[in-house]
């Protein structure tokens, strides 16, 4: 089992408003992979985070429940909280890969984004110094870590 961030980029996915939508739809949302695609496998932890100046940082804990696939579309619910403009859905666009999550916990309130930078166990991690990017590995000690601040 690996353990992983996807972040949501808030100018194509509102993720805030999809996981409070989401026990409605057995918990299950559909995610961008835009890398480690031979990586994130079924089984997987996620932390799911919401990017962005408005209530950034962690918003649910989750499962991969597919490995990635262009197969997956987005489900009708979801393609609601698509913002405007180009997204990664946009049907003219190359098909991208997607998992399917299970939502386990969503987190009120949920973690800030500044809390889980200031981890010493993420000192140099990517999402801490690219802050921009879908998926990140994380070791297991980083979730460790993680899993303290929640």
């Amino acid at each position: 089992m690996a353990y992983w961030i996807f972040q949501s980029n808030p100018r194509h996915f509102k993720l805030p408003e999809a996981l409070r939508e989401a026990p409605a739809h057995d918990n299950v949302i559909e995610f961008l992979v835009t890398r480690y695609e031979n990586e994130i496998l079924p089984g997987d932890t996620v932390y799911v985070c919401f990017g962005g100046q408005t209530n950034p940082g962690l918003h649910a804990t989750a499962t991969v429940q597919t490995s990635p696939s262009v197969a997956i579309a987005p489900a009708d619910w979801q393609v609601h909280y698509a913002t405007s403009g180009p997204h990664p859905w946009d049907e003219k666009a190359e098909k991208p890969l997607r998992v399917r999550l299970k939502i386990e916990r969503r987190l009120e309130p949920p973690v800030a984004r500044c809390d889980i930078y200031e981890l010493p166990e993420l000192a140099g991690h990517q999402f801490v110094t690219a802050r921009i990017g879908t998926n990140f590995p994380l070791t297991p000690g980083q979730a460790s870590a993680i899993e303290r601040l929640i």
